[in-house]
């Protein structure tokens, strides 16, 4: 996030990366520069991310197995099931 004397560069780019996110698009990350506010709030938003991303992708990887073990179970509960 470069330095602009009145943040606001640095804050349009965090608005934007933040809108792109919230799209969908999770590998979405600011640029950080320097040490000043707006960096530490690049910082903080790239954290929030990549706990966001990894919390979606434990999420679904844990959705696709259980579908599979609630598929193996209607499985075998049907077999159980017939004649």
């Amino acid at each position: 996030m470069g330095c602009d004397p009145h943040g606001g560069a640095p804050i349009t780019q965090t608005a934007i990366t933040s809108e792109k996110l919230a799209a969908g698009d999770l590998d979405q990350r600011v640029s950080v520069d320097g040490k000043h506010q707006a960096a530490r709030l690049g910082i903080s938003f790239n954290q929030m991310a990549d706990g966001l991303q990894r919390q979606i992708v434990q999420q679904a990887s844990f959705n696709c197995s259980s579908g599979f073990v609630s598929d193996v179970s209607r499985m075998s509960c049907a077999r159980r099931c017939l004649p």
